[in-house]
């Protein structure tokens, strides 16, 4: 027979692994599930302003600049880097956006937490909206992959990689994305 003490030591140790095992569960989905539902709607509205920034060139390019971090960048595949707010503003200002110019169509948002804030993955569409009678007519598109932080000023792009469609550089799937 086993004596009461060693009995009790065993259920002890036992009770041991099993609570430090629930702890380690409860880390892991806590380093999953570190996203609110104000994060999601925040980083929404990030890739939003992102757009607009983009498409209409508002305050001198620096709508779109401060979507990102001071030293965020985005990168054009396959070699083309743009990093920095004046480098960024400079870079989306031209003569032929306003506030009514519409070019980005972004759907299919994937966000998940990452240990530095989020990860994110969003197809776009580029067009011309025809003005004057002219045809409306589709330019491009393609996928971009992000990495979001969360700074005092709000989320920000990290870094943006931007994957033409049907070019030869094809990105990581995200995790979250269907298996192909």
């Amino acid at each position: 027979m086993i004596s009461t003490s060693k009995l009790l030591i065993s259920v002890a140790a036992g009770v041991g692994v099993l609570m430090l095992a629930v702890v380690q569960g409860q880390q892991n989905d806590r380093k999953r599930a570190a996203l609110t539902a104000l994060d999601y709607a925040e980083i929404a509205q990030l890739y939003s302003r992102y757009n607009y920034g983009s498409d209409t060139g508002a305050d001198e390019g620096y709508l779109y600049a401060r979507t990102f971090t001071a030293d965020g960048s985005v990168v054009i595949m396959p070699n083309r880097t743009i990093t920095g707010h004046k480098d960024l503003a400079e870079f989306i200002r031209r003569d032929d956006k306003g506030p009514t110019t519409i070019h980005h169509f972004t759907s299919n948002m994937l966000i998940e937490a990452s240990p530095e804030g989020a990860t994110g993955s969003i197809y776009l569409l580029l067009a011309n909206i025809g003005d004057n009678g002219q045809p409306s007519t589709v330019t491009g598109g393609g996928v971009y992959h992000d990495n979001l932080v969360r700074t005092a000023e709000g989320w920000r792009f990290k870094k943006r990689t931007y994957f033409a469609a049907n070019s030869k550089f094809v990105p990581d799937r995200p995790s979250s994305a269907p298996p192909r």
